[in-house]
């Protein structure tokens, strides 16, 4: 019997879910977070397009599972508080990775002083901050890199 190759068939509902995505994103509630490709899977959700500057919250439990994810306004010193309250509004919140999403170059000056904030803030919430991601134009970067900051993935399969 001669194996016949079956058609190509395009179905524009599922070609618009592969192209989102190829990290095996961890189910809500279920999966743990535990790379930072993981976590960019997670927030790619979230991202808005087209891309505009915007800030993606990805709260998680004791288990480092995704318990929330929200999108909102470009993260700034004032919107740090914005930040703590959508983590605070999930009452198993233990975790936070940050992602903020810029039309320019990821690195921006004063992002190490917004780590240091961002970090304080939820850990007076109860909150550790997991990780803070900047994504731009050309690439992304983990601040916690400038200040010579552990990797907080175990994996370590991407350090930022």
């Amino acid at each position: 019997m001669q194996h016949m190759p079956l058609p190509f068939v395009r179905h524009p509902h599922l070609i618009n879910q592969f192209t989102s995505s190829l990290v095996d994103i961890p189910l809500p509630y279920t999966d743990p977070i535990c790379s930072l490709a993981e976590a960019l899977g997670v927030a790619g959700l979230t991202v808005h397009r087209p891309r505009h500057a915007h800030t993606v919250v990805i709260t998680t439990d004791s288990m480092r599972r995704g318990i929330g994810l929200h999108a909102s306004a470009p993260l700034t010193n004032a919107g740090i508080h914005h930040v703590v309250a959508q983590c605070s509004a999930h009452a198993a919140a233990a975790g936070a990775v940050v992602v903020s999403v810029r039309n320019s170059a990821p690195v921006a000056a004063g992002d190490t002083e917004l780590l240091h904030r961002l970090e304080l803030a939820l850990h007076h919430a109860g909150i550790q901050l997991i990780d803070f991601v900047c994504v731009g134009r050309g690439g992304l970067y983990c601040p916690r890199t400038l200040i010579n900051g552990t990797d907080p993935w175990s994996g370590g399969t991407t350090t930022g």
